[in-house]
């Protein structure tokens, strides 16, 4: 079983934590509004990766194979309205909208998930399409990967 589930684009990012980083911690939310948040940091990262997360990581990963690696792809689009949050220092889906996106996350099935295109104001409703470890990731994936890195970024 899998300590940690990631999206693909993140791949590459949590192998070099792994491999030079000291591993990937796991941080827990003391936020009782988003109890099931998680974060991940670099092991050797200085002080929590946010305000209300445990004051210590819950644990440590230093094995790509205890992470998974999903690819995931577009079930459906729905356009979500906007609110502002009680304390007026954020924005929520309304009442209607957050039901609808349930809704919807429901009939997509295990392993949906959900991440907004603002351009659009849109939830975009995900699938996984694909789920390897972070070590056959690496092994298929990463060797490309870093041949590349240099020319996404611009630098020569």
């Amino acid at each position: 079983m899998y300590k940690l589930t990631i999206n693909i684009k993140h791949a590459a990012l949590h192998v070099e934590w792994i491999t030079e980083r000291g591993g990937v911690a796991l941080w827990h939310s003391l936020d009782l509004g988003r109890p099931d948040t998680i974060w991940s940091t670099p092991a050797n990262a200085n002080g929590r990766p946010h305000w209300s997360a445990d004051t210590a990581p819950y644990a440590l990963i230093t094995d790509p194979a205890e992470i998974a690696v999903v690819q995931y792809t577009e079930f459906k689009r729905i356009h979500v309205a906007l609110r502002v949050s009680g304390n007026g220092l954020s924005v929520k889906l309304t009442d209607a909208s957050n039901g609808r996106l349930n809704k919807y996350l429901a009939k997509a099935g295990e392993g949906a998930t959900y991440e907004f295109d603002y351009g659009s104001q849109e939830a975009v409703i995900l699938v996984p399409k694909e789920t390897v470890s972070l070590a056959a990731w690496m092994a298929a994936s990463y060797v490309e990967y870093q041949a590349t890195k240099g020319k996404d970024n611009g630098s020569h």
